[in-house]
């Protein structure tokens, strides 16, 4: 095959780009795709072809230290080309070494076995590094902590194999000197890593140690006594810390082996302390980040991705909507057909819920009052019965409180006692946890995908990662522009999770069907950014049976505003025309509505002009 594709161009440019590699790879993503149901679209096929080019020449070119990401949407075959170009390789012999790097250790498992079992790719040329124990039982739908489905390989680096895939977090650990043509980044590149300690948190197992050290009197060991002085000199600086200042500490009054050893017997198991006296140890820089609503954190950061290495291909179908990716100076997009993908034919149902975390687990605690459980469960009953694929995701086990276990069971009350695995309609029921958004491939069967809770950073997590990406502890950011970050996470994680389902497969460009019901307070905002991560989605306002939630007057008028523009080709509103769509809601709500939807959802597309609003970017 690969003979005949070249027989009117040479193997190689004039600069060494593999061309022979190049096409092979290419019919190779084609023919994968074509397998799996894809109808492969010409703008599909064309962005394919330029980015494993890309791959290539990165490799002919290591002096142009490229450094590139691909924001071709979930499902248009970015981790398939990744297979494409590594079975080329091996199956016309050359010698370039390709490291394929994930966050997730299971999404590398998976690869691992594709390229072994259905690409041909002999398992004696890859190398799999990860630090998770290997699970001969691995449980994809509730999956314990710290477990793969595919054991390690050797990690010592004279015995890397010329593919390697690793983890992100192997990188960091002094991998990213092995020798390499290319380094593939499934989904976002990161440049450093943040590390953070709620502020009470911190200021409570330091008084936690000074309290017990000076209850021990002469029982505290001569170490337990030096650190308990330079514990009540840290918590001043933390008191008296301002939003933002960079905290500086006079050093360990003894070594950090010894500091350790003395907080063991009165924190036991809890290292919070120890983290902490190993940032100060190691004289990394700390900032204060004060948030209202949920708390200071203190944060340090360090840096995971030298400057030296380069050669990257960062495969993100996040890209675009991410606002933390701007942050980074140092990777350019390759551009895209825009809208290469059409999700026409996928319909979100939203409704309004207390869907966080904290929220769903509360719920939990209180002697099962899980509204949102029940209302997931009886829809997810509801979808079997007539029998539809149905993808549940939801959060990970959390001491007792098991949410798969609990929604397994709820789904099985209201399906009359039969396990969901027992309908006769021939639907079937699958659980994912957050944290496998990005990971796995295996449920594209799945027509319907339901939400039973909505993963959310906290926002000194996220203000640690925009530093982190900017590799600066001081880089600014208001509070308004936090705020934006952290809900573009939040739609990044939503984005990929809708995209686990059918949906990601393409049919000449075209998402395929299914439906998804998704519960948020913000439910709003989520759905103008989604607007812009899933091209022609439709939406939905969905009436639910156990949340009980009233919309307030305000929502109604932001909701009635958000359509109205939506469908509007006009460039200049009337502020007194929008305020005028309900005539049952008073002009301050309706105003107070507008306000709120263009200090936020509607931020980056219109502004406000004397007794307008007009569209951004358009000449007035």
């Amino acid at each position: 095959m690969a003979t005949s594709l070249m027989s009117t161009r040479p193997r190689f440019s004039s600069e060494g780009v593999d061309w022979e590699v190049q096409e092979c790879a290419y019919e190779y993503t084609i023919e994968t795709l074509e397998q799996f149901g894809n109808i492969v679209s010409s703008e599909q096929t064309t962005e394919l072809h330029k980015t494993l080019g890309c791959f290539v020449y990165t490799i002919a070119k290591p002096e142009s230290k490229r450094r590139q990401a691909f924001p071709l949407p979930c499902g248009a075959g970015k981790t398939t080309a990744v297979r494409g170009i590594i079975r080329a390789i091996h199956e016309l012999g050359r010698g370039y070494k390709i490291v394929v790097c994930a966050e997730k250790v299971e999404a590398l498992c998976e690869l691992l076995r594709d390229l072994r079992d259905l690409d041909g790719v002999p398992r004696g040329k890859i190398s799999l590094l990860h630090s998770y124990e290997h699970d001969p039982a691995f449980d994809f739908e509730s999956p314990k902590d710290r477990t793969a489905s595919e054991p390690a390989d050797s990690d010592d680096l004279s015995d890397l194999r010329q593919f390697v895939l690793l983890s992100h977090s192997k990188l960091h650990q002094g991998y990213n000197k092995m020798p390499y043509d290319l380094l593939i980044y499934d989904e976002s590149l990161v440049l450093g890593q943040a590390s953070t300690i709620g502020f009470e948190e911190l200021c409570g197992e330091i008084a936690k140690f000074i309290g017990r050290v000076e209850a021990m009197e002469h029982l505290a060991t001569p170490d337990q006594k030096k650190l308990c002085e330079w514990m009540k000199d840290a918590q001043m600086q933390l008191r008296d810390a301002s939003d933002n200042n960079l905290l500086t500490w006079s050093p360990l009054p003894i070594g950090i082996k010894e500091a350790r050893a003395a907080d063991k017997p009165i924190h036991g198991a809890d290292d919070t302390l120890r983290v902490f006296m190993g940032w100060v140890n190691d004289q990394q820089e700390v900032r204060l980040i004060k948030e209202q609503s949920q708390g200071g954190s203190v944060i340090t950061i360090q840096q995971t991705i030298p400057d030296h290495l380069n050669s990257l291909a960062i495969l993100d179908a996040s890209y675009n909507i991410r606002r933390l990716m701007t942050y980074d100076k140092t990777i350019s997009d390759v551009r895209m057909f825009s809208d290469i993908k059409d999700h026409s034919d996928v319909t979100i149902h939203l409704a309004k819920a207390k869907a966080g975390r904290k929220s769903v687990f509360k719920e939990l605690q209180n002697g099962g009052d899980d509204k949102l459980f029940h209302e997931v469960a009886e829809l997810s009953a509801k979808k079997v019965r007539a029998g539809h694929n149905v993808l549940v995701f939801t959060f990970k086990d959390n001491g007792a409180w098991k949410p798969v276990s609990r929604l397994r069971e709820l789904t099985t009350q209201y399906l009359d006692g039969v396990p969901p695995d027992m309908v006769s309609t021939g639907g079937s029921l699958n659980f994912l946890t957050w944290g496998y958004e990005t990971a796995l491939n295996r449920y594209s069967h799945c027509d319907v995908v339901i939400f039973a809770g909505l993963l959310t950073l906290p926002h000194s997590a996220v203000a640690g990662r925009i530093c982190a990406h900017a590799r600066d502890i001081n880089q600014d950011m208001t509070p308004e522009e936090l705020n934006e970050v952290v809900q573009s996470e939040k739609v990044h994680s939503l984005y990929q999770a809708l995209s686990r389902g059918s949906c990601r497969v393409m049919k000449n460009g075209k998402a395929r069907k299914m439906d998804a019901y998704v519960f948020s307070h913000d439910y709003l905002a989520i759905r103008e950014a989604l607007k812009t991560a899933m091209s022609g989605v439709q939406f939905r306002n969905y009436t639910s049976k156990h949340l009980k939630t009233k919309a307030s007057k305000r929502e109604l008028a932001k909701e009635a505003i958000l359509i109205h523009l939506s469908s509007t080709e006009k460039d200049k509103e009337s502020a007194r025309e929008l305020y005028a769509l309900v005539p049952e809601i008073s002009q301050d709500t309706m105003r107070a509505g507008l306000n709120e939807l263009l200090d936020d959802v509607l931020a980056f597309e219109w502004k406000k002009q004397d007794r307008s609003i007009v569209r951004i970017g358009v000449e007035e």
